[in-house]
């Protein structure tokens, strides 16, 4: 039986504001010389070089601006595009892409007013409704988020209290994997807090229904 889908309207916001952000960072170092954005090594949560954003172009500089007040923008955890610093690190790089993925699948996922549903309508049928049984839908929705989240952070806190130093690409991984479960999280609870299903809420089923 062919079953209609509709798209989740606060996922697909949720989606575009992310993809503007998105292209936004990729387009940013290459609208600007090579060499223009290096060497940064600044701190989270402060703007450390307000000065050098007023230079550049208006809207680049907006990008970078936000970077900076949210994003370290080590030169070292950082990719580069066109000679120039990625205007945020490569976890939160990760991060975004990770929140991308996350809210296109929960923009087409079957949705109800339930948010640890939702938290699971990404996953295949069987394996939802087995968790659903065991060990419930409200533990299996908490579990996920949290093991996503894990890798980010425990390769973030080896970094902070040892002398660990992880690669790019693994802050890169890790990152998507955080940002992956935040983008679920928060699209589960915006479409539980808003009531956009995807399809009416579904009975409830069996194995063999």
């Amino acid at each position: 039986m062919h079953i209609k889908r509709h798209l989740n309207r606060a996922s697909l916001v949720f989606l575009a504001v992310v993809s503007v952000w998105l292209v936004l960072m990729f387009i940013s170092p290459m609208m600007i010389p090579p060499g223009t954005v290096d060497h940064l090594d600044g701190a989270a949560n402060h703007v450390d070089y307000p000065e050098l954003w007023k230079t550049l172009p208006p809207v680049v500089g907006q990008v970078y601006l936000f970077g900076d007040l949210n994003c370290h923008q080590k030169w070292y955890r950082s990719f580069y595009i066109n000679g120039n610093q990625m205007p945020v690190c490569a976890r939160d790089t990760g991060m975004f892409l990770g929140m991308a993925l996350g809210a296109a699948l929960m923009a087409t996922a079957e949705v109800t007013g339930d948010i640890y549903a939702n938290g699971l309508a990404i996953l295949p049928g069987r394996m939802r409704l087995k968790m659903e049984r065991w060990p419930g839908r409200k533990t299996s929705a908490i579990l996920l988020f949290i093991l996503s989240l894990l890798p980010m952070g425990a390769d973030g806190f080896l970094q902070a209290l040892t002398t660990y130093e992880s690669n790019n690409t693994v802050r890169l991984i890790t990152g998507m994997l955080g940002g992956f479960a935040i983008a679920v999280g928060l699209a589960a609870m915006l479409e539980a807090l808003f009531r956009y299903p995807s399809a009416p809420p579904p009975p409830h089923r069996t194995e063999r229904g």
